[in-house]
């Protein structure tokens, strides 16, 4: 795709209507060069990985096993951020069931970090489902990118089961 650009702007470069002149042309490539520049950062040609930070979920995804209706199960997860120079606040957290929470409101990761983020599944928010049950968590930078994703997975037995 880039060199399907770099023919272009060098055709652009090269053609001169016919009373052009050499202040008017030089007017015209310098235009279209801001304007590439100018547009470079938003495609990504000047922007290092290292700008953008990543964060690294561990262990990528949890299987809380096997739990009854209405339980309450904690448990932990480590966030790393993996940018050498940036920081990464985590301003929300985007649950897929209502019964999975986070203990903090937001986090704050900073360069090569670790922190934990505590989490709960009240099944008592669903009291009447059971079966296999797989959530997704969102945490959320304060322009609303993602910053990480990851799943829990429970099997939910019903009560009358058990006892």
């Amino acid at each position: 795709m880039i060199s399907l650009d770099l023919v272009v702007f060098a055709s652009l470069c090269s053609w001169r209507p016919m009373s052009c002149t050499p202040r008017y042309c030089s007017f015209v490539f310098l235009s279209v060069v801001v304007f590439a520049l100018g547009l470079a950062p938003t495609a990504g040609w000047l922007a290092s990985p290292e700008s953008l930070p990543t964060v690294t979920v561990m262990p990528p995804s949890v299987d809380l096993g096997t739990s009854l209706q209405g339980d309450r199960i904690q448990f932990s997860l480590l966030l790393r951020n993996d940018s050498n120079q940036a920081a990464l606040m985590v301003e929300r957290f985007e649950s897929s069931c209502p019964c999975l929470q986070p203990k903090e409101r937001s986090l704050l990761l900073g360069p090569r970090e670790e922190r934990g983020l505590h989490l709960e599944v009240d099944l008592g928010k669903e009291p009447e489902f059971t079966g296999h049950l797989v959530i997704q968590l969102k945490g959320l930078t304060a322009s609303g990118e993602g910053a990480f994703l990851t799943s829990v997975a429970v099997q939910v037995l019903p009560k009358t089961i058990v006892e």
